[in-house]
């Protein structure tokens, strides 16, 4: 597994559940790929495992590393000490990638625009009661749009009961 440095020391992203490769193809199209970040609480890492779900139901892949994946989503956290420092750092760490950058959770949701205007090269921010909407957030970016914020509340409450997770656990 590859490492990448962040606040000059390795890490190693997390194992996911699915182990597919960025190579797969399905009907002579490559699979997009992603790797999600999770800075937080146990809020966040449940909100981590629905993001997985919601993409693998639309037909993306998971990847182990940053350097794999074509979207890589930052679900962050404010509660935690140091918590908006941590994201920026590791952004920083995604500045010359080339992908598409999303964050999202209880930062994305606090700063919105801001994180867009601080780091231009971030892609979507997504508040916590958004998360659902990033299949389509990431549809409308592929079709060209270029800077999306989607922060506040819904009109229509989330049915998390209806809505399959994945995780290690499952």
């Amino acid at each position: 597994m590859k490492e990448i440095k962040e606040n000059n020391r390795s890490i190693r992203p997390t194992q996911f559940f699915h182990q597919e490769t960025t190579q797969k193809l399905v009907a002579g199209a490559k699979v997009l790929t992603f790797y999600v970040k999770t800075f937080g609480c146990q809020m966040n890492e449940y909100d981590s495992d629905l993001i997985k779900g919601l993409l693998i139901n639309k037909g993306f892949s998971s990847v182990e590393t940053i350097e794999d994946a074509d979207y890589i989503i930052i679900n962050t956290c404010t509660v935690r000490d140091k918590a908006d420092h941590k994201v920026y750092s590791f952004l920083g760490v995604l500045k010359d990638m080339k992908k598409i950058i999303g964050v999202v959770g209880c930062m994305a949701e606090k700063d919105g625009k801001q994180i867009i205007k601080r780091v231009p090269y971030v892609n979507f921010v997504v508040g916590p009661r958004r998360i659902k909407e990033i299949p389509d957030i990431i549809e409308r970016l592929q079709k060209g749009e270029k800077r999306i914020v989607c922060t506040g509340d819904i009109k229509s409450p989330i049915n998390w009961a209806t809505t399959k997770l994945h995780s290690n656990n499952n």
